[in-house]
């Protein structure tokens, strides 16, 4: 057995990197991008949108390439066709900064899955050469694998040779540099080596007939035999649902998503053998296969609707609507055409990926319209909205809308913005939001939220909250303090789920909260040395968090600090977090973690 010379390598990695140039220099771009944001170089958001887009470009200028050399195409037309890829890519960069991050994450993920669709499909998009296209996504499975198992260890051997010269022969190796290697090897390394190993002429596998046994194997011995086993797992459940007359829960998506996935994979798996005599079963898995899956399909419209009914639309929803009738067209094309084109599947799903991303069809627009809409329902019936403007209130209103108020809010601010309030409050709403967050920052979203629905005189129900009540739950702003521990010997961290027995010094002292009396309790051989009462602290900081405009959850330190000083020993105990509820004025303290500093008596 032979093996390539270095000469050899390096002049097939020149080869690659003449055919592939825009490929290439994708996977530099990212690296670069994916460094620069590393070291924190502003603007920060602007190398997130360059290593996107530049990441989508691997997919992109590859597909073009393999297509413009199975077409033949001259320089001029090459380049033509490689500079409308550019400027698709450059119009998503100028875009990226104006969607929250949300929204880019969800279209990251369409635009990929389309742009690696048209890697599968589009060399063969105007030819009815059907072997040829499997045993291309064949080499293309393949050698993705291939790379990123090389990757994989070109960086495990390279890490550990940095860390073996840290180490052992003490040259300190930045940690950044760690990054750095995974950055070249993930984003220029793996797809150099993975052009690297494809055909030139990829029309020409029409004629191979190559089939891995392990395929076969894999195929006929493991995922049929899993995906038998669901169908009939979802035939009993749709069973149960017709004999009991109630909705299918929304998981069901999950498994029927799961089933259709490996179902379709296995089918396509076995296609070049599907002709053999001893594999005529696999025409008649096929039809059963998705003649079985259509019950399960119409069990998930059934589930999404019963969702959208109550919740309206939102993304997930939207798409695993649009994947589900997908799917159900995929079936009913393979129940009546049976298995022989097996490229409409790729071919429809980019199409689906593609289209569902933009425009006021797409998953984004027809979402935000759903929830607006919902919202303007609500406030409308709530007297808050009059004459499409927003009017504060003192009626009650039920706890049930609130929450649906302050979730739809919630979303909105997340996923786009709260662009309808804004028009509703005649262009106030930068008075009422005061929250200064950029728009890729989710975290804000719920104080956020807050601060409208509490304009309009509505209390503010968090995700969290599934009934009405007067629960809390408060927590230290840690935000640039610290904690004064200036006369104190000892610090501890208590939490309040178990009893603790602590070492200060040469003394033990048992900790803890005496839930009869709401005080955290300091005893020494079972004898109490103090007990610090804890209802007037945690009313202090109810208090202190209610008058926050912002964030309604966190104190200052000061405000949960307790002292006490005995003749045996000081303490100082200092609320970190608390959470109960208090109703009518009675304490009921479900748990807490608190600093807790003591000086023995001398």
């Amino acid at each position: 057995m032979s093996f390539p010379s270095v000469s050899l390598a390096w002049n097939q990695a020149i080869a690659a990197a003449k055919r592939f140039p825009m490929v290439i220099g994708a996977g530099v771009l990212a690296a670069v991008a994916a460094i620069a944001l590393e070291q924190s170089v502003e603007p920060e958001e602007r190398w997130v949108s360059l290593i996107a887009v530049a990441t989508l470009g691997l997919p992109l200028f590859f597909s073009l390439t393999v297509l413009s050399e199975v077409e033949r195409w001259d320089v001029r037309r090459r380049s033509m066709v490689m500079a409308g890829g550019t400027v698709v890519l450059l119009v998503l960069f100028l875009l990226w900064p104006d969607w929250t991050g949300a929204v880019a994450g969800v279209r990251y993920v369409q635009f990929s899955v389309g742009f690696h669709l048209l890697c599968a499909f589009l060399p063969f998009a105007t030819v009815q050469l059907y072997n040829g296209f499997w045993q291309y996504n064949r080499t293309l499975l393949l050698r993705f694998l291939t790379a990123a198992v090389f990757a994989g260890v070109l960086y495990a051997g390279l890490a550990t040779a940095l860390l073996a010269v840290d180490k052992l022969l003490g040259i300190e190796i930045d940690p950044d540099v760690y990054f750095w290697l995974w950055a070249i090897i993930a984003f220029v390394f793996n797809p150099w080596f993975f052009v690297g190993g494809i055909p030139e002429n990829v029309r020409s596998l029409e004629d191979s007939s190559d089939y891995p046994a392990i395929v076969k194997v894999f195929a006929q011995y493991i995922l049929i035999p899993i995906v038998t086993v669901y169908v009939v797992i979802l035939t009993i459940y749709m069973g149960k649902i017709i004999v009991t007359a109630t909705w299918p829960s929304g998981w069901i998506g999950y498994l029927v998503s799961t089933v259709a996935t490996l179902g379709v994979l296995a089918l396509l798996l076995v296609y070049p053998i599907r002709e053999h005599e001893e594999n005529r079963w696999v025409g008649l898995f096929a039809r059963s296969f998705y003649i079985v899956l259509v019950p399960s399909i119409i069990m998930v419209l059934l589930a999404a609707w019963k969702r959208i009914d109550q919740y309206g639309v939102t993304e997930p929803r939207y798409i695993l609507i649009v994947l589900s009738l997908w799917l159900a067209g995929i079936a009913a094309f393979h129940i009546a055409r049976g298995l022989e084109n097996i490229k409409v599947i790729p071919i429809s799903l980019c199409f689906v990926a593609l289209l569902t991303s933009f425009g006021p069809w797409g998953a984004f627009a027809v979402s935000r319209g759903s929830q607006e809409r919902r919202l303007e329902r609500l406030f409308t019936a709530s007297g808050l909205l009059v004459d499409g403007a927003l009017r504060p209130t003192t009626e009650t209103i039920e706890f049930a809308d609130r929450k649906e108020m302050s979730a739809i809010l919630r979303y909105l601010i997340e996923t786009h913005d709260a662009r309808v309030v804004d028009e509703w409050t005649g262009g106030q709403l930068s008075s009422i939001d005061t929250v200064t967050v950029d728009r890729w920052n989710r975290t804000m979203a719920g104080s956020r939220a807050k601060l409208i629905v509490e304009y309009l005189g509505v209390p503010y129900v968090s995700r969290w909250e599934f009934r009405e009540d007067n629960s809390f739950s408060h927590y230290w702003d840690r935000t640039g303090t610290a904690a004064d521990i200036s006369g104190y010997d000892f610090a501890y961290e208590f939490n309040n789920r178990t009893a603790d027995t602590v070492v200060f010094g040469s003394v033990t002292l048992e900790l803890l909260v005496d839930d009869s009396t709401d005080a955290f309790v300091i005893s020494r051989a079972g004898e109490t040395l103090v007990s610090i009462p804890l209802t007037e602290t945690i009313l202090r900081i109810n208090e202190y968090v209610r008058q926050q405009p912002a964030n309604r959850s966190a104190y200052p330190l000061d405000v949960g600090t307790i002292d006490v000083e005995t003749d045996v020993l000081a303490v100082r105990l200092s609320l970190h977090s608390v959470s109960g509820t208090l109703d009518d004025g009675e304490l009921d303290i479900n748990f807490i973690t608190a600093g807790v500093y003591v000086r023995l008596g001398r």
